[in-house]
């Protein structure tokens, strides 16, 4: 995912996701996002934003490629529990409005350069139902490792499934605010 901070409320963003399936594999159609604050977190209430992606299938490899472009809309919600424990849970909707999406993670820093979660994610009306767990490790203030792996519950389903990811924090421009500190080192806000 590139991420581009308009200014400390609203991000630009383009995802950009291989994948191998059985028989298909290669790039997924990208996805154009936004993102915006809505809220900051204090005491009890959560800070509140609201995401939007469109993923145009016309931009993807021919294994994943349609003459749709399917949009995803969430409200993510995230709790500060304790200096090293965060609470993150999304609602949404996708593939323009007929899936009804929803997660809860739990974050627990557990140093200042590493820190772990768990996430059950779900698309209810295709029963769908799946947990992952992951780390993440700061290699510097610019720079971000993570791993996650995680599988299918409530089916018979022996299928596995895994994530990479590297993030890259440009320096800013004095014109162009920073990522808000609220969103860093966030999975939920993804």
């Amino acid at each position: 995912m590139l991420r581009y901070a308009l200014n400390r409320t609203v991000e630009l963003r383009i995802l950009i996701d291989a994948e191998k399936q059985e028989n298909s594999r290669g790039l997924k159609p990208i996805a154009f996002s936004f993102k915006q604050k809505i809220i900051d977190k204090n005491k009890i209430v959560p800070a509140i934003t609201l995401v939007g992606y469109a993923s145009m299938g016309s931009l993807s490899s021919k294994d994943f490629r349609t003459n749709n472009v399917n949009t995803e809309w969430k409200l993510a919600f995230e709790n500060t529990l304790s200096n090293m424990i965060t609470l993150g849970y999304n609602i949404g909707t996708s593939e323009n409005f007929k899936n009804f999406n929803l997660s809860v993670s739990n974050g627990y820093a557990l140093s200042g350069k590493l820190s772990a979660f768990v996430e059950y994610f779900s698309t209810i009306n295709k029963k769908e139902h799946n947990i992952d767990i992951g780390v993440l490790y700061l290699l510097n203030p610019n720079l971000q490792l993570d791993l996650a792996v995680g599988s299918p519950v409530f089916t018979h389903s022996n299928d596995f499934f895994g994530t990479l990811g590297v993030s890259y924090k440009f320096k800013k421009n004095k014109y162009i605010g920073g990522i808000p500190k609220s969103l860093k080192q966030s999975r939920n806000f993804n």
